[in-house]
């Protein structure tokens, strides 16, 4: 996996398009003492693959705080995309949350977000499902 820092991150959010109208598969959070994690797997377009779409899996370190709030809407298609704050306290990842991208929204007020110590990232080329065989 590669690192996501605040000087890397314009090309990065730039290659999946700021990950507008992508599609929240799987969040998975692991809170061993050692291990504090939050990764979520997500179906992105992306510049750089042949088909145009990659599996994007993010891995939040050290994780402060997971919110997925599903009760007033689901949280999966993200129309307004992904955005990444970089401040001296965590790194704060935010699903879906605002056009605005230069302003960091308030926590209270999203779905979505995921707090944590640093960020990784790995892209895989998206293949669709199989359909079901008939018998």
């Amino acid at each position: 996996m590669q690192a996501l820092t605040a000087s890397s991150e314009l090309d990065f959010l730039s290659r999946f398009s700021d990950f507008e109208d992508s599609v929240l598969r799987s969040a998975n959070v692991s809170l061993w003492p050692d291990d504090k994690r939050c990764e979520l797997l997500i179906q992105a377009p992306d510049r750089e693959s042949p088909s145009g779409w990659s599996n994007v899996s993010l891995r939040v370190l050290g994780v402060k705080c997971v919110h997925l709030d599903r009760s007033r809407y689901g949280v999966e298609v993200l129309g307004f995309g992904l955005q990444v704050f970089f401040r001296a306290d965590a790194v704060y990842l935010f699903l879906d949350a605002s056009y605005e991208r230069e302003v960091m929204p308030e926590l209270s007020s999203n779905a979505a977000f995921v707090t944590g110590e640093g960020v990784e990232w790995e892209a895989t080329s998206y293949r669709p499902p199989n359909p079901p065989q008939a018998s």
